[in-house]
């Protein structure tokens, strides 16, 4: 793996960072990550170490690897991954230095969802009352191009111009009320949008700037879903293209109806439910959940569409599947390079004789990928596909 070092606003003045340890993981609907170990001092004995230890101190990485104005990214056989450095850490027993960043998503779980206007007027009058005039509301739209209208806006402010690419804006039928006193967070806003009924998948992927000298990340959204491609392998013991194959399910979200509730931020309480009979259909007996997190929605239809998707999610049990890849079978045999192979594509496996897996073909949608420069083996997390299912709406 390469590793780079460069400015957060600009994603230019790129500088080749020498290291001995490089990992990333890519994660749908959430920031990704990166870890770098530099050396910064080697025993004369070993010629590489000491050289690779040298060009290292050369970089003055106190200074050039910045927490909170540098990014750090790293390429693995033509993918990309980094964001800003979140975290660093010197061991001088090892004369280690680490580095660890968050994917360009991290940057906005620390931007408050406020007009630029905010910079310079206060939030509350004199009166106690909240000015209602920086308060925030788009209609007429998609959920993609709201997502795409609050990055843009946390980027407006003063300093905020992360070298992000945004989409073109989209018409819908979508319609959203943000309130300036409730501080809302920019990236769990996009979060939130990504679990609604009519919502989107949202990425922040990095590639390189068109002239090839520094890095951006393209802000790319789902119709709702992310998915480009769709992958076959097979995890039969005497043809293995997938290996460690292993499963996990929990029922602690297990629902026939899901209740939300909301109402933090004005006296009028929210409450929205949603059913469905599939699990009952079944022969379970019948289960709640409820959730309140999104306690500052004011719109009651909002409200209802996080209930539904809800309902047409947790009849059944969550669960997950991982297994791994070995990157000369997926360049080799499979013919797939891993840039091509992205978290949000399907992955189809066949399985026989497997213990656990019944005989046949299982699809499943990659929701994170990570490596490590120490292995050869790719590892992938998948989750369920969901179909359309019935769901019973009820307000409250």
């Amino acid at each position: 793996m390469k590793a780079f070092l460069a400015d957060m606003l600009t994603g230019r003045r790129v500088l080749n960072l020498p290291h001995d340890s490089a990992s990333w993981t890519q994660t749908l609907n959430d920031t990704d990550s990166v870890t770098v170990t530099i050396p910064l001092y080697a025993a004369s004995q070993d010629a590489a170490a000491e050289r690779l230890a040298n060009d290292a101190r050369i970089l003055d990485l106190r200074n050039t690897a910045s927490l909170g104005k540098t990014v750090l990214v790293v390429e693995d056989e033509g993918k990309l991954v980094g964001g800003p450095i979140m975290e660093r850490s010197y061991d001088s027993a090892t004369s280690r230095l680490t580095l660890t960043a968050a994917g360009m998503w991290s940057y906005f779980d620390h931007r408050v969802l406020l007009p630029p206007a905010a910079a310079s007027k206060p939030l509350v009058k004199a009166d106690g009352t909240p000015d209602t005039s920086l308060d925030m509301h788009w209609s007429k739209v998609t959920w993609n191009t709201i997502a795409r209208n609050i990055v843009e806006q946390a980027m407006n402010w003063p300093n905020g111009h992360v070298p992000v690419v945004l989409e073109e804006p989209e018409t819908g039928s979508s319609e959203v009320n943000y309130t300036a006193v409730d501080l809302n967070i920019v990236g769990e806003v996009l979060s939130n949008i990504t679990e609604r009924e009519n919502g989107c998948d949202i990425m922040f992927v990095c590639q390189r700037q068109e002239d090839g000298l520094g890095f951006e990340w393209r802000m790319v959204t789902g119709h709702p879903l992310i998915q480009a491609a769709e992958h076959k392998f097979n995890a039969n013991a005497l043809n293995p293209g997938l290996t460690d194959l292993n499963s996990s399910e929990t029922a602690d979200s297990l629902a026939t109806r899901c209740w939300f509730s909301a109402g933090k931020s004005d006296d009028k309480v929210l409450v929205a439910s949603a059913y469905s009979t599939l699990l009952t259909d079944a022969g379970a007996p019948c289960w709640d959940m409820v959730n309140s997190e999104h306690s500052t929605v004011k719109i009651l239809q909002t409200l209802q569409d996080y209930a539904t998707e809800a309902a047409g999610v947790y009849y059944l049990p969550v669960s997950s599947t991982e297994c791994k890849i070995h990157r000369d079978y997926l360049t080799g045999i499979a013919r797939l390079s891993l840039a091509n192979l992205n978290v949000g594509d399907l992955m189809t496996f066949r399985t026989t004789g497997d213990w656990f897996f019944a005989d046949g073909e299982h699809t499943r949608r990659i929701t994170a990928l990570s490596a490590s420069e120490d292995d050869n083996w790719i590892t992938v997390t998948l989750g369920d596909v969901f179909s359309t299912v019935t769901i019973d709406e009820r307000e409250a």
